[in-house]
């Protein structure tokens, strides 16, 4: 709620080894004990947490979920570029780029 929670809870989690960090912008103020690519993940976390004495912790969501396209083309030619370009506005400005 404040700096001096704040530093409280950094002491604590110093005092008990659990590294930590800032979070995003939206969370602050606050402390990051992780970021996790499900929630299933964080909560294991969470719970492997409460085993070094972490008793106040939750699992919030960052940032919404983003749904993403990936349009391959695995024929394209140099002839077929200058009409792929055109497409620019319909990819949201995302440049074309070789397949690696």
């Amino acid at each position: 709620a404040d700096e001096d929670a704040l530093d409280k809870k950094r002491a604590e989690l110093r005092a008990r080894k659990v590294a930590y960090d800032r979070p995003g912008a939206a969370l602050e103020p606050g402390l990051s004990l992780g970021r996790f690519s499900t929630e299933e993940a964080a909560e294991r976390a969470l719970a492997a947490l409460g085993t070094q004495g972490v008793r106040t912790a939750r699992v919030v969501q960052e940032r919404g979920d983003a749904t993403g396209y990936l349009l391959r083309l695995p024929q394209a030619t140099d002839p077929l570029r200058p009409p792929l370009d055109a497409l620019r506005p319909a990819l949201a400005g995302k440049p074309l780029r070789a397949c690696g």
